[in-house]
């Protein structure tokens, strides 16, 4: 007997179905796609319970007649391409024809919808595959799709699904990316009856920016505009200085298509140049070229893009930022070695003799007389302080064979203070500390000696060892354990001179509504204003009260960036991202402030480690200085 079957239509359609579509949100990126492919002006999305109960999509677009609804559901059903020379001159969204017959064949699917010149609708529905009943209903133009019990028939699939919470963070991710390209489409995301997102259909990108990422980010950017032959690259990009902690504020499109690219990544970096490490600025870039310069069919899901030229996109994308951040904003290109890209990477011959019938005069340049400078005698940059009396030369080499003048000693230990960014006089008092088993531990060092780059502060320690002490790191185990002592006594708060608005992105001001009363144990008065509009009235006693809006997006970045997008994040989280208030790297921090630091540390009951699991001070050993001097 052959050992080798054909595999069923319906075991085949389910396992097809696995690589088009892997969680509510994709049944919501491949739906949405159809509707903007049929010309819809206005998309309305409704789930429920993150899409695993239902999700409906409402469209305006060109609909369908009955005929063309029963072969939308057979595999590979598609109005979009015919030919094998179509698949190099894609131009919709989608193409294959697999999204519906996929997302029928693991859902109770139901579709309807009318054409423009059709008298009557028409209703089909399927439950896994399987025809259930097709009738004509009265519809207005456009389609309705709606899929319930997604994965009832999977139960192994449905099993690995994330939480709700996260299932709709997806989602809203996924109507972001597809409505930032599209501002002339509304777009409208109910979920569980109460509206997500909202924004209207206009003619430029601006209310659809400032309805995404809020007005802030808005008024940070900087448009683009750079066109090289067919290749146009528009959109905007961000002011210098303006970063982020994570490549999510990257937003990169071809032909309307969101995708991610290293080689885009590449000419984003390479065109701001001097970028801190770990620090990405926003942008969203809109490039546009003909298909056939590029290939979307690499994945089922259609994320990733393959470019004939990879490095001459990257070169591009870079020059139209480096154009932009010059002051040009409206750049074209036309050199040599640019149009490559649209000749298959080969250059005419006229071009190479009309470049190399240029000629070049050099300047002429006076011989150079070198006359040896006087030396200036030197003077100290600063005063030293003198120890003693003034020696002899050979009482000075005495002197360095017997004992060294003393160095002056450190101020005393003052009193531990608040860390409060406005004021220097206000104190503290002894009772906010915690006393931990650490207060005589030799691992925390108690005498400084010096502070590096304004970043490193340089201990010794009792064994006469060397202690480097981060003072970043230190400080956010500080405000980390603070928190959490707040946390657990629901102390009061430090109210605001003049309470902050904070307009915040779709994805943070979701996560805050759904933690509000974890905040505010924490120590933060947030008061919602309707819609993505807070207003922060108090901050916890160590956070900084001077650009606390800056600090608290920043905190909510960390959150969603670290996938903490449960109905209810622990405090523990939310402590360990308002951590990023702390002291920064090269912050200016005095003797006085550095020993009030290592005071904290030393009352912290874990002060090795940061909040994130990075030591706090590091050791280099006498034996390990001996060894290096090689004595």
């Amino acid at each position: 007997m052959s050992k080798i079957r054909i595999m069923p239509d319906d075991l085949s359609n389910k396992i097809a179905a696995g690589e088009v579509i892997e969680r509510p949100a994709s049944v919501v990126k491949e739906l949405v796609e159809n509707a903007i492919d049929a010309g819809a002006t206005s998309i309305k999305i409704e789930i429920e319970k993150a899409g695993t109960r239902s999700i409906m999509v409402t469209d305006n677009g060109c609909g369908m007649d009955g005929d063309d609804v029963l072969l939308a559901l057979e595999m590979h059903g598609t109005s979009k391409i015919f030919e094998e020379k179509d698949i190099f001159s894609i131009s919709t969204l989608g193409f294959r024809g697999e999204a519906i017959p996929s997302i029928a064949s693991i859902s109770k699917f139901t579709i309807k919808s009318k054409s423009r010149d059709a008298f009557e609708g028409a209703s089909v529905v399927v439950h896994g595959g399987r025809f259930i009943s097709s009738s004509p209903v009265g519809f207005s133009q456009g389609t309705c799709i709606r899929v319930e019990e997604l994965f009832f028939n999977i139960p192994a699939r449905k099993k690995f699904l994330k939480s709700n919470a996260t299932e709709q963070q997806h989602i809203e991710e996924t109507i972001l990316n597809l409505s930032i390209p599209f501002p002339q489409i509304a777009f409208t995301l109910i979920a569980d009856g109460k509206t997500v997102f909202q924004s209207p259909a206009s003619d430029t990108y601006d209310s659809r920016l400032r309805t995404i990422f809020g007005k802030e980010f808005q008024n940070e950017m900087i448009p683009v505009n750079y066109q090289n032959g067919p290749l146009a690259i528009t959109g905007f990009i961000a002011k210098p200085g303006f970063t982020k902690s994570t490549r999510l504020a990257q937003r990169t499109f071809v032909n309307d298509r969101k995708v991610e690219s290293f080689a885009i990544f590449r000419g984003i970096r390479n065109g701001y140049a001097a970028l801190e490490k770990g620090r990405y600025n926003p942008c969203i870039l809109f490039l546009s070229l003909p298909a056939d310069h590029f290939d979307i069919n690499v994945h089922p899901a259609k994320r990733e893009i393959r470019f004939k030229q990879e490095f001459v996109i990257s070169s591009e994308v870079e020059k139209a930022i480096k154009n932009t951040l010059s002051g040009n904003v409206t750049a074209t290109s036309n050199a040599v070695e640019d149009f490559m890209l649209f000749n298959n990477g080969k250059v005419s011959m006229d071009s190479i003799f009309n470049d190399a019938s240029k000629t070049y005069t050099p300047v002429s340049v006076p011989e150079l007389q070198f006359t040896p400078p006087e030396v200036p005698q030197e003077k100290p940059l600063k005063e030293e302080k003198k120890y003693g009396k003034n020696l002899s030369d050979n009482d000075l080499l005495a002197s360095l064979m017997t004992d060294l003048p003393d160095f002056p000693k450190m101020p005393q230990q003052i009193e531990p203070q608040a860390v409060n960014y406005d004021s220097d006089a206000d104190e503290e008092s002894e009772n906010v500390y915690i006393s931990s088993p650490l207060a005589e531990n030799e691992n925390i060092p108690d005498r400084i000696i010096g502070i590096l780059d304004n970043s490193y502060i340089l201990c010794e320690s009792s064994n006469h060892s060397l202690k480097i002490m981060d003072q970043h790191a230190a400080h956010e185990r500080v405000m980390f354990e603070r928190l959490m002592k707040k946390h657990a006594e629901n102390t009061a708060a430090q109210a605001l001179l003049i309470p902050q608005i904070l307009e915040l992105p779709l994805q943070y001001s979701t996560l805050l509504q759904r933690n509000l009363k974890t905040f505010e144990k924490l120590g933060f008065d947030i008061e919602p204003m309707g819609g993505r509009t807070f207003l922060l009235n108090a901050v916890p006693t160590d956070f900084p009260t001077t650009d606390c809006d800056g600090f608290f997006e920043e905190m909510l970045n960390e959150l969603v960036e670290n996938n903490s997008t449960k109905s209810t994040v622990a405090a523990e989280k939310i402590a360990q991202a308002a951590c990023k208030a702390a002291v920064k790297f090269h912050d200016n921090i005095t003797i006085e402030g550095a020993q009030l630091l290592l005071k904290q540390l030393r009352q912290c009951e874990q002060g090795t480690l940061c909040p994130h699991g990075r030591p706090t001070i590091i050791e280099i050993s006498q034996s390990e200085l001996i060894k290096r001097f090689q004595r």
